[in-house]
């Protein structure tokens, strides 16, 4: 182990240059605040190229988090922990509320990835939950990364990891084609033939921690029950349901 102090402005982001140059994995850099990880991560673009540098943002009160995180620091989430999960070498920059965030295992993370190409067949009503599972909106209309529509046997999606949504028509299981388009004028850009689709969100949960959850809130309701009166215990009870 290595201790190294006094370092500071530029010569700390050579440093973390060099180190992914020589270590050739991922490497997550913590800092205080969200506004210190900005900072940091505008120092690093000057020398980082952008496929080796993310940020990891997380608000730093729970509430903000809850009411008033962009979408964009999901996405940017998303991409973190997908560069991560791959090994690579990278710099993966956060603050002390964004290590202390709870994210999904790297196996359920990478379960968590779907992959549509012309050479496989797909029950169309999987994928729809599937989506719904990775985090993705149903909408009538595809307008913003994160959202998908499903009409007939056409499914419009827009992935988090994609500059465009992109129009896939089903022939029963069977691929028909798959092409990017533009929202504002819903026209076809570019013929594709395959497609990977990230999670939209970083909170993944599967159906049987669904469940555990459901079990351990009802226990918990039943506990705080028993400490009120009739009255009490049916209004909260009415309210968690």
């Amino acid at each position: 182990r290595q201790l190294i102090t006094g370092i500071g402005g530029s010569a700390r982001t050579i440093l973390m240059n060099n180190l992914i140059n020589s270590t050739q994995r991922p490497i997550i850099v913590v800092v205080d605040t969200l506004f210190h990880a900005d900072q940091l991560v505008n120092d690093l673009a000057n020398i980082i190229d952008d496929d080796q540098l993310f940020e990891f943002p997380v608000e730093e009160m729970g509430a903000a988090e809850l009411a008033t995180s962009s979408p964009e620091y999901k996405s940017q989430r998303v991409l973190a922990l997908n560069k991560l999960a791959s090994g690579e070498p990278a710099i993966i920059v956060t603050s002390v509320s964004g290590i202390r965030r709870l994210v999904p295992s790297k196996s359920q993370f990478l379960k968590a990835n779907l992959t549509i190409d012309m050479d496989s067949e797909y029950d169309l009503e999987k994928i729809k939950l599937q989506l719904h599972q990775m985090g993705y909106v149903f909408q009538k209309l595809v307008a913003a990364p994160g959202d998908f529509s499903i009409r007939g046997s056409i499914l419009d999606i827009f992935p988090l990891n994609h500059q465009d949504p992109v129009r896939i028509d089903f022939f029963d299981t069977e691929v028909d084609s798959m092409r990017t388009f533009d929202v504002s004028n819903q026209r076809s850009i570019k013929t594709i033939k395959r497609i990977e689709i990230l999670p939209a969100t970083d909170l993944l949960m599967d159906n049987e921690q669904r469940q555990q959850v459901v079990t351990q809130l009802r226990q918990r309701l039943a506990t705080e029950q028993k400490k009120l009166d009739e009255a009490h215990a049916k209004k909260l009870a009415d309210h968690l349901e």
